[in-house]
């Protein structure tokens, strides 16, 4: 497979309308290729968000809870991008006066803010205290803020630094809305829930009682969706534009209890269902240490929650189903 810009015919127009849209540039190929050289196995968009010029302010982000014992102030750093992700926007909200409006604000859910508003702090820096609610109580928790760096936003700078921080931007907006957290109660979960976001990627994750015509089931308890990756490109004009490419990833969702999973590999070996309603044959199902390390082994990883399970009975020196 060979893939080159020179092959390639634009379809999109000259140029984008205002607004933030992203026009279709170069196609995917609408039939098959076997033995054939074909364009770029990706969707190209050219990039107009309003952004070129206008000045970025990069920020360090620490968000630490707060505990107090004998006196003494102890403050740890919060690791999980998720809580750091739900503390970082619950901060921004209750500090407007602060942070001004949260919607020209970017979070990499990791350490770095993006804004195009300065935010008021005293001598550039400071740490904002605040509260989080955790099983009815006010949790205390302090975010420490240190500036980085002021960026002319401009993608096709001559700067490598200034282009790559550019790029980050770029990106990061692209999946923020799949990745905000919203408040309790706000209508914007009903998007946010629908994505997951893993390593760049974005995907749109059917939940419970959704359809399920975006996933193909690969064996008993494992699915696979497609997703999309994005990175951001120069046209030969030297205008920019996000690239789009299909990926795949491996999730498990176990519909069922633990022994319903594991009867449903048995039944895969040609057990039927009339010998695994026999209460006698379930409880002489018990696994051998070689199956429940293949057992563990398919299950690592996983979160089960089950009410049903084989345990070993001392009393009768057997296996019972509980």
């Amino acid at each position: 497979m060979h893939a080159s810009t020179s092959q390639q015919t634009s379809v999109g127009p000259d140029h984008t309308r205002h607004g933030g849209e992203v026009c279709p540039v170069y196609p995917r190929p609408g039939h098959g290729s076997s033995g054939e050289q074909i364009p770029l196995l990706v969707n190209w968009y050219r990039l107009e968000c309003g952004l070129s010029g206008k000045t970025i302010y990069i920020y360090d982000i620490q968000i630490f809870e707060i505990s107090h014992s004998r006196g003494r102030q102890r403050r740890v750093p919060v690791r999980g991008r998720d809580e750091l992700r739900t503390l970082f926007w619950s901060c921004l909200r209750s500090n407007p006066s602060i942070f001004g409006s949260y919607t020209g604000t970017i979070f990499d859910d990791f350490s770095k803010a993006f804004t195009i508003n300065r935010w008021r702090l005293r001598n550039d820096r400071g740490n904002v205290q605040f509260y989080k609610s955790e099983r009815g109580s006010e949790k205390e928790c302090s975010m420490s803020i240190k500036p980085l760096t002021d960026l002319t936003f401009d993608l096709s700078s001559k700067d490598d630094q200034q282009r790559n921080n550019s790029a980050l931007v770029t990106k990061n907006l692209f999946t923020q809305r799949a990745r905000y957290a919203p408040e309790m109660g706000d209508s914007g979960w009903s998007f946010v829930n629908q994505w997951d976001v893993c390593y760049g990627s974005i995907y749109r994750v059917p939940r419970q009682g959704d359809d399920l015509e975006t996933s193909v089931k690969v064996a008993t308890g494992v699915r696979a969706w497609l997703g999309i990756y994005n990175s951001v490109k120069m046209l030969e004009d030297c205008t920019p534009a996000l690239a789009f490419g299909l990926v795949n990833r491996l999730y498990y969702e176990i519909e069922m209890d633990l022994l319903t999973f594991y009867l449903d590999f048995l039944e895969e070996l040609g057990l039927s269902h009339e010998r695994e309603r026999n209460p006698q044959f379930l409880r002489d199902m018990g696994m051998n240490t070689h199956q429940r390390k293949r057992m563990t082994n398919r299950l690592c990883g996983l979160r089960v929650m089950t009410r049903k399970f084989l345990s070993w009975d001392r009393y009768s020196n057997s296996h019972v189903y509980i």
